[in-house]
């Protein structure tokens, strides 16, 4: 397992566990746990989907392969993101 983690300020931290090899399986996911330090504020978001953006893309990047994250960022209110090897994050408009 890898761990990552970022600090948001306020006493809002957020800590991810990977896999260290990509999970086999189309349905199977690489994200382990995920552990808030407290509730994540509207605010958050942005800079959270900034610093996946970064862990998902270093890890599409090191098992050449790529990834797709779904973040909901408010009920109903979902953004698609996918990550191929050697290119930037890219959002998919819904």
């Amino acid at each position: 397992m890898k761990t990552f983690r970022c600090d948001f300020g306020d006493g809002i931290s957020c800590e991810v566990e990977i896999e260290d090899a990509l999970p086999e399986g189309p349905s199977s996911g690489h994200i382990r746990s995920m552990f808030w330090s407290k509730k994540p504020t509207l605010e958050i978001v942005r800079p959270y989907i900034a610093w996946m953006n970064s862990v998902n893309k270093t890890l599409a990047d090191k098992w050449n392969k790529k990834l797709m994250h779904i973040y909901e960022i408010e009920p109903n209110n979902l953004e698609v993101w996918v990550y191929e090897p050697g290119k930037p994050p890219k959002k998919y408009n819904q």
